[in-house]
Protein backbone atom coordinates (compact mmCIF):
# COMPACT_ATOMS: atom_id res chain seq x y z
CA UNK A 1 0.00 0.00 0.00
CA UNK A 2 1.05 3.60 -0.53
CA UNK A 3 2.42 5.42 2.50
CA UNK A 4 0.23 8.12 4.13
CA UNK A 5 2.62 10.91 3.04
CA UNK A 6 2.64 9.69 -0.54
CA UNK A 7 -1.14 9.28 -0.59
CA UNK A 8 -1.62 12.78 0.80
CA UNK A 9 0.68 14.20 -1.85
CA UNK A 10 -1.16 12.30 -4.58
CA UNK A 11 -4.50 13.56 -3.23
CA UNK A 12 -3.28 17.15 -3.25
CA UNK A 13 -2.00 16.84 -6.82
CA UNK A 14 -5.21 15.19 -7.99
CA UNK A 15 -7.23 17.94 -6.29
CA UNK A 16 -5.23 20.52 -8.17
CA UNK A 17 -5.69 18.56 -11.40
CA UNK A 18 -9.43 18.25 -10.82
CA UNK A 19 -9.67 21.99 -10.10
CA UNK A 20 -7.93 22.71 -13.35
CA UNK A 21 -9.75 20.05 -15.35
CA UNK A 22 -13.26 20.51 -14.04
CA UNK A 23 -13.75 18.26 -10.96
CA UNK A 24 -15.09 20.92 -8.54
CA UNK A 25 -13.90 23.93 -10.67
CA UNK A 26 -15.55 27.38 -10.39
CA UNK A 27 -18.35 28.40 -12.70
CA UNK A 28 -17.72 30.74 -15.56
CA UNK A 29 -19.77 33.53 -13.91
CA UNK A 30 -17.65 33.39 -10.74
CA UNK A 31 -14.35 33.32 -12.59
CA UNK A 32 -15.32 35.88 -15.12
CA UNK A 33 -14.72 33.42 -17.91
CA UNK A 34 -17.01 31.24 -20.00
CA UNK A 35 -17.53 27.81 -18.42
CA UNK A 36 -15.85 25.02 -20.43
CA UNK A 37 -16.54 21.27 -20.44
CA UNK A 38 -15.19 19.25 -17.49
CA UNK A 39 -11.96 17.45 -18.41
CA UNK A 40 -11.75 13.87 -17.07
CA UNK A 41 -8.82 12.65 -14.94
CA UNK A 42 -6.63 10.09 -16.63
CA UNK A 43 -6.36 6.81 -14.67
CA UNK A 44 -5.36 3.22 -15.23
CA UNK A 45 -7.75 0.43 -14.30
CA UNK A 46 -8.12 -3.29 -13.71
CA UNK A 47 -11.07 -5.64 -13.50
CA UNK A 48 -11.93 -7.67 -10.37
CA UNK A 49 -11.80 -11.31 -11.42
CA UNK A 50 -12.25 -14.74 -9.88
CA UNK A 51 -8.92 -16.57 -9.71
CA UNK A 52 -6.97 -19.17 -7.76
CA UNK A 53 -4.70 -17.22 -5.42
CA UNK A 54 -1.37 -18.77 -4.38
CA UNK A 55 -0.12 -16.62 -1.51
CA UNK A 56 3.48 -16.59 -0.32
CA UNK A 57 5.46 -14.80 2.35
CA UNK A 58 9.11 -13.84 1.84
CA UNK A 59 11.38 -13.96 4.87
CA UNK A 60 15.07 -13.53 5.60
CA UNK A 61 16.97 -16.49 7.01
CA UNK A 62 20.40 -17.97 7.66
CA UNK A 63 21.84 -21.32 6.62
CA UNK A 64 23.13 -23.69 9.27
CA UNK A 65 24.26 -27.29 9.56
CA UNK A 66 21.93 -29.85 11.11
CA UNK A 67 22.73 -30.08 14.85
CA UNK A 68 22.45 -33.87 14.79
CA UNK A 69 24.90 -33.98 11.88
CA UNK A 70 27.52 -31.82 13.62
CA UNK A 71 30.21 -33.49 15.75
CA UNK A 72 32.74 -31.80 18.01
CA UNK A 73 35.44 -34.37 18.86
CA UNK A 74 37.49 -34.29 22.06
CA UNK A 75 40.42 -36.33 23.31
CA UNK A 76 39.41 -38.94 25.90
CA UNK A 77 42.97 -39.65 27.00
CA UNK A 78 46.01 -37.52 27.62
CA UNK A 79 48.99 -37.76 25.33
CA UNK A 80 51.31 -36.17 22.81
CA UNK A 81 49.99 -35.56 19.28
CA UNK A 82 52.06 -37.82 17.05
CA UNK A 83 50.29 -37.25 13.70
CA UNK A 84 47.58 -34.94 12.29
CA UNK A 85 46.16 -36.87 9.34
CA UNK A 86 43.67 -34.34 7.86
CA UNK A 87 43.42 -30.63 7.07
CA UNK A 88 40.67 -28.06 7.57
CA UNK A 89 38.11 -28.15 4.77
CA UNK A 90 38.88 -31.76 3.89
CA UNK A 91 36.00 -34.18 3.34
CA UNK A 92 36.23 -37.37 5.37
CA UNK A 93 34.25 -40.60 5.53
CA UNK A 94 32.82 -42.17 8.67
CA UNK A 95 35.61 -43.91 10.59
CA UNK A 96 38.40 -41.86 9.00
CA UNK A 97 41.44 -41.32 11.24
CA UNK A 98 41.97 -37.65 12.12
CA UNK A 99 44.66 -37.52 14.82
CA UNK A 100 47.08 -40.09 16.32
CA UNK A 101 48.54 -39.79 19.81
CA UNK A 102 51.80 -41.38 21.01
CA UNK A 103 50.59 -44.80 22.23
CA UNK A 104 53.84 -46.39 23.49
CA UNK A 105 52.95 -46.06 27.18
CA UNK A 106 49.44 -47.36 26.55
CA UNK A 107 50.78 -50.38 24.66
CA UNK A 108 53.21 -51.20 27.50
CA UNK A 109 50.34 -51.17 29.99
CA UNK A 110 48.34 -53.35 27.60
CA UNK A 111 51.10 -55.98 27.48
CA UNK A 112 51.30 -56.08 31.29
CA UNK A 113 47.52 -56.47 31.55
CA UNK A 114 47.59 -59.28 28.98
CA UNK A 115 50.19 -61.20 31.03
CA UNK A 116 48.16 -60.81 34.22
CA UNK A 117 45.09 -62.04 32.39
CA UNK A 118 46.93 -65.14 31.13
CA UNK A 119 48.25 -65.91 34.62
CA UNK A 120 44.78 -65.70 36.16
CA UNK A 121 43.34 -67.89 33.42
CA UNK A 122 46.04 -70.55 33.97
CA UNK A 123 45.44 -70.58 37.73
CA UNK A 124 41.71 -71.03 37.21
CA UNK A 125 42.31 -73.86 34.75
CA UNK A 126 44.55 -75.57 37.29
CA UNK A 127 41.90 -75.41 39.98
CA UNK A 128 39.15 -76.50 37.63
CA UNK A 129 41.16 -79.56 36.54
CA UNK A 130 41.68 -80.78 40.13
CA UNK A 131 44.48 -83.14 41.38
CA UNK A 132 46.15 -85.60 39.03
CA UNK A 133 45.67 -89.37 39.62
CA UNK A 134 49.38 -89.65 40.38
CA UNK A 135 49.05 -87.00 43.09
CA UNK A 136 46.14 -88.89 44.68
CA UNK A 137 48.12 -92.18 44.58
CA UNK A 138 51.14 -90.51 46.14
CA UNK A 139 48.92 -89.20 48.94
CA UNK A 140 47.61 -92.72 49.55
CA UNK A 141 51.14 -94.07 49.82
CA UNK A 142 52.00 -91.35 52.32
CA UNK A 143 48.98 -92.34 54.42
CA UNK A 144 50.05 -95.98 54.27
CA UNK A 145 53.62 -95.17 55.19
CA UNK A 146 52.56 -92.89 58.04
CA UNK A 147 50.26 -95.66 59.33
CA UNK A 148 53.05 -98.24 59.25
CA UNK A 149 55.40 -95.90 61.09
CA UNK A 150 52.79 -95.25 63.74
CA UNK A 151 52.16 -98.98 64.20
CA UNK A 152 55.88 -99.68 64.57
CA UNK A 153 56.31 -96.99 67.17
CA UNK A 154 53.21 -98.25 68.94
CA UNK A 155 54.82 -101.71 69.25
CA UNK A 156 58.08 -100.27 70.55
CA UNK A 157 56.25 -98.08 73.00
CA UNK A 158 54.28 -101.08 74.28
CA UNK A 159 57.47 -103.10 74.70
CA UNK A 160 59.14 -100.34 76.77
CA UNK A 161 56.42 -100.18 79.41
CA UNK A 162 57.39 -103.45 81.24
CA UNK A 163 61.02 -102.37 81.17
CA UNK A 164 60.13 -99.01 82.63
CA UNK A 165 58.03 -100.66 85.31
CA UNK A 166 60.98 -102.98 86.13
CA UNK A 167 63.30 -99.99 86.30
CA UNK A 168 65.46 -101.25 83.51
CA UNK A 169 65.07 -98.03 81.44
CA UNK A 170 64.86 -94.49 82.52
CA UNK A 171 61.64 -92.50 82.44
CA UNK A 172 63.16 -90.09 79.90
CA UNK A 173 63.66 -92.87 77.37
CA UNK A 174 60.11 -93.99 77.89
CA UNK A 175 58.76 -90.43 77.41
CA UNK A 176 60.80 -90.04 74.22
CA UNK A 177 59.20 -93.19 72.82
CA UNK A 178 55.73 -91.88 73.68
CA UNK A 179 56.46 -88.51 72.02
CA UNK A 180 57.67 -90.26 68.88
CA UNK A 181 54.48 -92.32 68.78
CA UNK A 182 52.28 -89.22 69.07
CA UNK A 183 54.21 -87.49 66.28
CA UNK A 184 53.77 -90.54 64.05
CA UNK A 185 50.06 -90.57 64.73
CA UNK A 186 49.85 -86.84 63.86
CA UNK A 187 51.70 -87.45 60.58
CA UNK A 188 49.29 -90.25 59.76
CA UNK A 189 46.27 -87.99 60.39
CA UNK A 190 47.82 -85.19 58.31
CA UNK A 191 48.49 -87.52 55.41
CA UNK A 192 44.92 -88.84 55.65
CA UNK A 193 43.53 -85.32 55.61
CA UNK A 194 45.65 -84.44 52.56
CA UNK A 195 44.37 -87.50 50.78
CA UNK A 196 40.77 -86.55 51.60
CA UNK A 197 41.28 -83.10 50.11
CA UNK A 198 42.76 -84.50 46.92
CA UNK A 199 40.01 -87.09 46.57
CA UNK A 200 37.30 -84.43 47.15
CA UNK A 201 38.70 -82.19 44.41
CA UNK A 202 39.02 -78.37 44.34
CA UNK A 203 36.79 -76.44 46.70
CA UNK A 204 34.06 -74.27 45.03
CA UNK A 205 35.22 -71.25 47.01
CA UNK A 206 38.72 -71.51 45.53
CA UNK A 207 37.29 -71.74 42.02
CA UNK A 208 35.05 -68.70 42.65
CA UNK A 209 38.01 -66.72 43.93
CA UNK A 210 40.09 -67.64 40.89
CA UNK A 211 37.22 -66.70 38.57
CA UNK A 212 36.92 -63.28 40.24
CA UNK A 213 40.64 -62.67 39.79
CA UNK A 214 40.38 -63.63 36.12
CA UNK A 215 37.43 -61.27 35.60
CA UNK A 216 39.37 -58.39 37.18
CA UNK A 217 42.37 -59.15 34.99
CA UNK A 218 40.18 -59.25 31.88
CA UNK A 219 38.52 -55.93 32.79
CA UNK A 220 41.92 -54.31 33.22
CA UNK A 221 43.04 -55.75 29.88
CA UNK A 222 39.92 -54.33 28.16
CA UNK A 223 40.58 -50.91 29.74
CA UNK A 224 44.18 -50.90 28.54
CA UNK A 225 43.10 -52.03 25.09
CA UNK A 226 40.58 -49.17 24.96
CA UNK A 227 43.31 -46.73 26.01
CA UNK A 228 45.36 -47.84 23.00
CA UNK A 229 42.37 -47.46 20.66
CA UNK A 230 41.60 -43.97 22.03
CA UNK A 231 45.04 -42.84 20.96
CA UNK A 232 43.57 -42.80 17.43
CA UNK A 233 40.78 -40.19 17.10
CA UNK A 234 38.32 -41.04 14.30
CA UNK A 235 35.36 -39.25 12.75
CA UNK A 236 32.04 -40.91 13.64
CA UNK A 237 30.29 -39.36 10.62
CA UNK A 238 31.04 -38.47 7.01
CA UNK A 239 31.45 -34.74 6.55
CA UNK A 240 33.81 -31.79 6.24
CA UNK A 241 36.51 -30.87 8.75
CA UNK A 242 35.37 -27.37 9.76
CA UNK A 243 37.82 -26.81 12.64
CA UNK A 244 41.15 -28.47 13.48
CA UNK A 245 42.81 -26.66 16.42
CA UNK A 246 45.50 -29.31 17.15
CA UNK A 247 49.04 -29.50 15.81
CA UNK A 248 51.73 -32.16 15.86
CA UNK A 249 53.70 -32.09 19.11
CA UNK A 250 50.87 -30.64 21.22
CA UNK A 251 50.14 -32.33 24.54
CA UNK A 252 46.43 -33.01 24.95
CA UNK A 253 44.51 -33.36 28.15
CA UNK A 254 41.19 -35.26 28.28
CA UNK A 255 38.24 -33.20 26.94
CA UNK A 256 40.54 -31.07 24.72
CA UNK A 257 38.74 -30.21 21.46
CA UNK A 258 40.43 -31.91 18.52
CA UNK A 259 38.18 -31.32 15.49
CA UNK A 260 34.71 -30.22 14.40
CA UNK A 261 33.02 -32.24 11.66
CA UNK A 262 29.86 -31.19 9.79
CA UNK A 263 27.77 -33.16 7.33
CA UNK A 264 26.88 -30.53 4.72
CA UNK A 265 24.79 -32.82 2.49
CA UNK A 266 21.61 -31.22 3.84
CA UNK A 267 21.53 -27.75 5.42
CA UNK A 268 18.83 -25.98 7.40
CA UNK A 269 17.52 -22.51 6.57
CA UNK A 270 16.61 -20.89 9.88
CA UNK A 271 14.06 -18.07 9.70
CA UNK A 272 11.44 -16.26 11.81
CA UNK A 273 7.85 -17.05 10.82
CA UNK A 274 5.40 -14.20 11.63
CA UNK A 275 2.64 -15.24 14.00
CA UNK A 276 0.03 -14.05 11.47
CA UNK A 277 1.07 -16.88 9.13
CA UNK A 278 1.71 -19.48 11.82
CA UNK A 279 -1.71 -21.12 11.46
CA UNK A 280 -1.20 -21.45 7.69
CA UNK A 281 2.20 -23.13 7.81
CA UNK A 282 2.97 -26.66 8.99
CA UNK A 283 5.90 -29.05 8.88
CA UNK A 284 6.21 -30.51 5.41
CA UNK A 285 5.36 -27.23 3.65
CA UNK A 286 7.52 -26.40 0.63
CA UNK A 287 9.69 -23.30 0.44
CA UNK A 288 11.81 -21.64 -2.22
CA UNK A 289 15.25 -20.51 -1.15
CA UNK A 290 17.62 -17.95 -2.65
CA UNK A 291 21.10 -17.40 -1.24
CA UNK A 292 21.94 -13.71 -1.55
CA UNK A 293 25.61 -14.27 -2.32
CA UNK A 294 24.94 -16.86 -5.06
CA UNK A 295 22.81 -14.77 -7.41
CA UNK A 296 19.23 -15.43 -8.49
CA UNK A 297 19.38 -19.21 -8.62
CA UNK A 298 16.79 -20.73 -6.31
CA UNK A 299 16.43 -24.09 -4.57
CA UNK A 300 13.48 -25.87 -3.06
CA UNK A 301 13.25 -27.03 0.52
CA UNK A 302 10.85 -28.45 3.07
CA UNK A 303 9.97 -27.14 6.51
CA UNK A 304 11.08 -29.83 8.95
CA UNK A 305 10.86 -28.07 12.32
CA UNK A 306 8.74 -25.33 13.86
CA UNK A 307 9.53 -24.39 17.40
CA UNK A 308 6.76 -24.45 20.01
CA UNK A 309 7.88 -21.21 21.65
CA UNK A 310 7.43 -17.72 20.18
CA UNK A 311 9.83 -14.81 20.53
CA UNK A 312 8.60 -12.75 23.53
CA UNK A 313 9.49 -9.48 21.78
CA UNK A 314 8.17 -10.04 18.25
CA UNK A 315 5.84 -13.04 18.67
CA UNK A 316 7.61 -14.61 15.69
CA UNK A 317 8.24 -18.36 15.73
CA UNK A 318 11.54 -19.84 14.59
CA UNK A 319 11.25 -22.41 11.81
CA UNK A 320 13.75 -24.56 9.91
CA UNK A 321 13.62 -25.73 6.30
CA UNK A 322 15.83 -28.57 5.03
CA UNK A 323 17.62 -27.82 1.76
CA UNK A 324 19.56 -30.37 -0.30
CA UNK A 325 23.22 -29.44 -0.68
CA UNK A 326 24.60 -32.41 -2.61
CA UNK A 327 26.52 -30.01 -4.89
CA UNK A 328 28.16 -28.42 -1.80
CA UNK A 329 27.41 -24.93 -3.16
CA UNK A 330 25.79 -23.74 0.08
CA UNK A 331 27.70 -22.89 3.23
CA UNK A 332 26.60 -22.50 6.86
CA UNK A 333 25.99 -18.91 8.04
CA UNK A 334 25.17 -17.58 4.55
CA UNK A 335 22.16 -15.23 4.45
CA UNK A 336 19.19 -16.31 2.35
CA UNK A 337 15.65 -15.36 1.37
CA UNK A 338 12.97 -17.92 2.11
CA UNK A 339 9.71 -17.82 0.13
CA UNK A 340 7.10 -19.78 2.08
CA UNK A 341 4.06 -21.00 0.15
CA UNK A 342 0.78 -20.53 2.06
CA UNK A 343 -2.44 -22.50 1.48
CA UNK A 344 -4.09 -21.77 -1.89
CA UNK A 345 -7.39 -19.83 -2.07
CA UNK A 346 -9.43 -21.26 -4.96
CA UNK A 347 -11.85 -19.28 -7.14
CA UNK A 348 -11.67 -16.09 -5.08
CA UNK A 349 -12.17 -12.43 -6.04
CA UNK A 350 -8.85 -10.63 -6.59
CA UNK A 351 -7.63 -7.21 -7.74
CA UNK A 352 -4.10 -5.79 -8.15
CA UNK A 353 -2.37 -4.60 -5.00
CA UNK A 354 -2.04 -1.11 -6.53
CA UNK A 355 -5.82 -0.71 -6.47
CA UNK A 356 -6.05 -0.92 -2.67
CA UNK A 357 -5.27 2.19 -0.60
CA UNK A 358 -5.56 3.13 3.05
CA UNK A 359 -7.80 5.94 4.22
CA UNK A 360 -7.48 6.65 7.93
CA UNK A 361 -6.90 2.95 8.62
CA UNK A 362 -9.69 1.71 6.33
CA UNK A 363 -8.81 -0.15 3.10
CA UNK A 364 -10.49 1.56 0.14
CA UNK A 365 -10.55 1.26 -3.66
CA UNK A 366 -11.68 3.67 -6.37
CA UNK A 367 -14.55 2.01 -8.24
CA UNK A 368 -15.21 3.22 -11.81
CA UNK A 369 -18.84 3.26 -12.98
CA UNK A 370 -20.13 5.00 -16.10
CA UNK A 371 -16.92 6.95 -16.44
CA UNK A 372 -16.97 8.34 -12.91
CA UNK A 373 -14.97 7.61 -9.73
CA UNK A 374 -16.54 6.27 -6.51
CA UNK A 375 -14.57 5.53 -3.35
CA UNK A 376 -15.57 2.17 -1.80
CA UNK A 377 -14.43 0.57 1.46
CA UNK A 378 -13.38 -3.07 1.08
CA UNK A 379 -12.35 -5.98 3.26
CA UNK A 380 -9.09 -7.47 1.96
CA UNK A 381 -7.97 -11.03 2.62
CA UNK A 382 -4.87 -12.84 1.42
CA UNK A 383 -2.22 -10.72 -0.25
CA UNK A 384 0.45 -11.94 -2.66
CA UNK A 385 3.29 -10.09 -4.32
CA UNK A 386 0.93 -8.48 -6.89
CA UNK A 387 -2.67 -9.35 -5.98
CA UNK A 388 -5.07 -8.92 -3.06
CA UNK A 389 -8.07 -11.05 -2.20
CA UNK A 390 -11.26 -9.02 -1.67
CA UNK A 391 -13.74 -10.56 0.77
CA UNK A 392 -16.31 -7.73 0.87
CA UNK A 393 -17.03 -4.51 -1.03
CA UNK A 394 -16.59 -5.57 -4.70
CA UNK A 395 -18.12 -8.00 -7.18
CA UNK A 396 -16.74 -9.88 -10.13
CA UNK A 397 -16.36 -7.60 -13.15
CA UNK A 398 -16.07 -4.36 -11.18
CA UNK A 399 -13.53 -1.92 -12.63
CA UNK A 400 -11.13 -0.33 -10.14
CA UNK A 401 -8.43 2.31 -10.56
CA UNK A 402 -4.89 1.06 -10.19
CA UNK A 403 -3.17 4.38 -10.87
CA UNK A 404 -4.36 7.99 -10.55
CA UNK A 405 -7.60 7.18 -8.74
CA UNK A 406 -6.76 7.82 -5.08
CA UNK A 407 -8.52 10.82 -3.47
CA UNK A 408 -10.73 11.76 -6.41
CA UNK A 409 -13.98 13.52 -5.48
CA UNK A 410 -17.19 11.53 -5.73
CA UNK A 411 -18.49 11.27 -9.33
CA UNK A 412 -15.31 12.80 -10.71
CA UNK A 413 -15.10 12.08 -14.48
CA UNK A 414 -12.24 9.79 -15.42
CA UNK A 415 -10.64 8.58 -18.61
CA UNK A 416 -8.75 5.34 -18.86
CA UNK A 417 -5.18 5.94 -19.99
CA UNK A 418 -3.12 3.21 -21.67
CA UNK A 419 -0.87 1.29 -19.29
CA UNK A 420 2.75 2.41 -19.36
Amino acid sequence: MDSPIRMAAVALMLGMICTGWGCGSKSGAESGEAAGPLRPVEIQTAVATMQDLRPTVELVGTLMAQPEKTVELSSQVSGLVDQVLVTEGQEVVAGAELVRLDDRTARSSLAKARAACEEAAANLALLMRGPLPAEVEAARQEVKKAGQTAELLQSKYGALKPLKDAGEISGIKYDEARAGLEAARADREMAAARLSVLEAGTRPESIAQAEAKLSAAQADFAAQQLAVELCVIKSPIAGVVMELPVRQGMYLQPATTVAKIMDLGVLLARFKLPSAQLAQVAEGAHVELKVLSLGEASQTGTIVRIRHEADPQTADVEAFAAVDNAAKALRPNLACRVLVTLPEARNTLVIPNAAVSDKDGTPVVTLIREGKAHEVAVKPGIRTADQTQILEGLSQGDVVATKGGYGLPEDCPVAVAPAS
